[in-house]
């Protein structure tokens, strides 16, 4: 359950949002407020739900928004909601749970030099707790974000990269649609496979149709027999850059990312003295 503290204008907003899910029109709600002539006091209030990752955007004219579809209410404070989200299959994360931590260290100590990231920091996320992420799937079970500069091209990169863990006896094409998910908020996103070397004739098929649909997306695909050894991973697909929004990528690294990945993020894109860039 989900303890967010909100704005007073938010908490309004909030509470004109079709339960179903349904989509409601910016400026139809900027009227239905009566804050019409207040267009500011609206998108700080929208704003702030979306951030929070309980309300969504949309298209039509104008925009519009809608409640997060996994999102329930529960109850209404002065300057609060609470809210409930449904977790993953218990039985599926328990299957999981185990394979998160090592795969985590593996990639902390290869992933870097593999892809030529200068800095870096990698979060465990599938423990997101009651932080609340935006929606079905948006929550990867491993995040990086990595930073580049170069001497020669003045610009600095900044990157998300997601990594969705699934064990041997949970392989199925559900993996690379979680994948997805996470692009609307990520520039590259990976499905990492459990596959042991005496399961791998059985699961041929199974890792063959994720295959096909990871390609078809753009979605990265590894193959891992042993968890710590980073010579048996089999990288068969590198996944596709993705040009995330970059207000999306404050969104994520907001809601998902620990404290200190934050403030190890604001020391690497503080102002440095003399620096050519």
């Amino acid at each position: 359950m989900n303890h967010i503290i909100i704005t007073e204008d938010a908490k309004e907003l909030w509470e004109k949002l079709e339960v179903s899910g349904k989509s409601k029109g910016n400026y139809a709600l900027m009227r239905e407020l009566g804050w019409d002539g207040t267009p500011q006091r609206y998108w700080d209030a929208r704003n702030k739900l979306v951030d929070h990752g309980i309300a969504d955007t949309g298209r039509g004219r104008g925009g519009s928004v809608k409640r997060a579809l996994n999102v329930t209410l529960v109850a209404t404070d002065d300057d609060s909601i609470t809210i409930t989200k449904p977790e993953q299959n218990a039985e599926e994360k328990e299957l999981e749970r185990e394979l998160y931590q090592p795969i985590k260290q593996t990639l902390e100590s290869n992933w870097p030099s593999f892809t030529s990231i200068q800095k870096y920091r990698f979060d465990l996320t599938a423990y997101g707790g009651s932080r609340a992420t935006g929606g079905k799937w948006s929550r990867p079970d491993i995040a990086l974000v990595s930073y580049n500069e170069y001497e020669f091209v003045p610009v600095k990169h900044f990157e998300v990269t997601t990594f969705e863990v699934k064990k041997h006896n949970a392989i199925d094409v559900t993996a690379v649609y979680e994948a997805v998910a996470h692009l609307r908020r990520a520039n590259n996103a990976y499905v990492i496979l459990q596959v042991p070397v005496d399961k791998k004739d059985d699961l041929k098929d199974r890792v063959d149709e994720v295959f096909s649909v990871a390609l078809e997306h753009g979605i990265g695909l590894i193959i891992v027999e042993e968890l710590d050894k980073f010579e048996t991973w089999d990288i068969m697909l590198d996944a596709k850059y993705n040009d995330a929004d970059p207000r999306e990528l404050e969104r994520f690294i907001r809601a998902q990312m620990t404290p200190e990945t934050r403030d190890e993020i604001r020391k690497w894109v503080a102002p440095r003295v003399n620096s050519p860039y």
